[in-house]
């Protein structure tokens, strides 16, 4: 008797267990571990280049919006925007904004409002959870401002709100020569 209620206690601990390791993972956890597919700037079919300097832009997917933050949203369209510096000059990102067709620049995304319109949540801490692996892999994802070495690509997504999208709107991003001082501006029609 004392052996056969041992036995049923481990083999409830191990259904108990078992059934928590079958879980189905979270899409949120999943999605840290996809990255953007690397490519250069020039493979992009919407590319420009100026003194050897590469810009490529293209727009993600539903489908790859959820592989690569965890959901998508409509709020919201991303673009996986990519800069090769093939100069003999280190450069940096200065500026990034998105115009509309009179030159007038779109007010900065927010990224706390990207995250909550991909998850808006609950309450709890698993969605506090969630809501941190998901800041952070936006964060890690989205374009930085950064130095870029000769031969070293950049890759990172740029959030642009979905209403505020019309025809004729371009990504403007300023580069800077870190050995001259000097601005390059390219420019990108979004549609």
């Amino acid at each position: 008797m004392k052996y056969l209620s041992l036995l049923l206690i481990n083999l409830a601990i191990f259904g108990f267990a078992f059934s928590a390791a079958a879980k189905k993972p979270d899409k949120y956890f999943e999605a840290v571990h996809n990255h953007l597919n690397f490519r250069e700037a020039a493979s992009y079919a919407n590319h420009v280049s100026n003194r050897n300097i590469e810009v490529g832009l293209e727009r993600i997917s539903k489908d790859g919006m959820k592989r690569l933050l965890g959901n998508s949203t409509s709020k919201y369209l991303p673009f996986d925007i990519a800069v090769t510096n093939n100069s003999q000059f280190r450069i940096y990102i200065n500026q990034i904004v998105i115009k509309n067709v009179g030159g007038q620049a779109y007010p900065h995304v927010d990224l706390s409002s990207v995250i909550e319109a991909i998850d808006p949540g609950g309450k709890g801490n698993k969605d506090d959870m969630r809501d941190a692996v998901l800041r952070t892999n936006i964060l890690e994802k989205s374009l930085p401002h950064i130095v870029i070495n000769p031969g070293e690509t950049v890759q990172g997504i740029v959030f642009v709100k979905s209403k505020s999208l019309s025809e004729g709107d371009e990504l403007y991003l300023q580069i800077q020569n870190l050995k001259r001082v000097a601005f390059l501006d390219f420019k990108l029609p979004l549609n």
